[in-house]
């Protein structure tokens, strides 16, 4: 079994208590049951992003769950300094620090990963400018890499993205990072033939435009900028 963190056992405990189902919960939320399922099975982070905690309070507090409870897997009653470091975004002379995670999207065959671990560099942004790209809270925010290139040319292999994590949702076309077959893809997402299913698409028009049920693809996060080499 893939070990996953505390956060991820403490809500599937409070998922159970609720009397959701899987499917259940994750409809009550808004979500697939695969994208919900990451929270539970796969997710290692410390903590669990602000959003999803808001969702949470949204469909829990009703049934008598203790907000406190619900706060506690976004870190709201953990010490300052070890939340900063589980996800170091800062604000430093005007700008901010968005962490880079040690993980490639592929743009191609897929990238197998487990969890999205920071390096020790963090790329500074002009708070300016992220006001004028992105209205995302700054802890939904990273950055990770690019391997590929189904994404020509709109990506090119070793660029890097910034993605909002707070956009999780596979009802929205647009450029996202998506889990499917347990690999990372940066793809665009679209409406699929049927309402259960879903497009993926590459720029490149050497790849084609394949289909999966939307039950099986997790959306990790929206693309809101790109950077690379010229």
């Amino acid at each position: 079994m893939t070990q996953v963190s505390d956060v991820a056992l403490r809500l599937r405990d409070i998922r159970q208590r609720s009397g959701f189902s899987v499917r259940g919960f994750a409809e009550a939320l808004g979500m697939t049951a695969g994208g919900y399922k990451h929270y539970e099975d796969r997710y290692k982070r410390p903590f669990f992003p602000r959003d999803f905690v808001e969702d949470l309070l949204h469909v829990l507090v009703p049934r008598g769950f203790n907000p406190t409870e619900l706060l506690a897997l976004a870190g709201e009653d953990a010490d300052p300094a070890g939340a900063a470091e589980s996800h170091p975004v800062a604000a430093v002379e005007g700008k901010a620090l968005i962490p880079l995670y040690d993980v490639a999207a592929s743009a191609g065959p897929g990238t197998y990963v487990d969890s999205y671990e920071p390096i020790a560099t963090s790329l500074a942004l002009p708070e300016d400018y992220l006001r004028r790209i992105t209205r995302a809270r700054r802890d939904d925010l990273a950055i990770i890499s690019v391997k590929g290139d189904s994404m020509w040319p709109t990506l090119k292999d070793d660029d890097i993205v910034l993605l909002d994590l707070s956009k999780r949702s596979t009802a929205f076309d647009g450029l996202f990072v998506l889990r499917f077959r347990d690999a990372l893809h940066v793809k665009r997402l679209g409406r699929g033939s049927r309402p259960d299913l879903v497009a993926i698409i590459s720029d490149n028009k050497d790849y084609p435009t394949q289909e999966y049920p939307a039950d099986d693809v997790q959306v990790v996060g929206k693309v809101l900028w790109v950077g690379g080499k010229v």
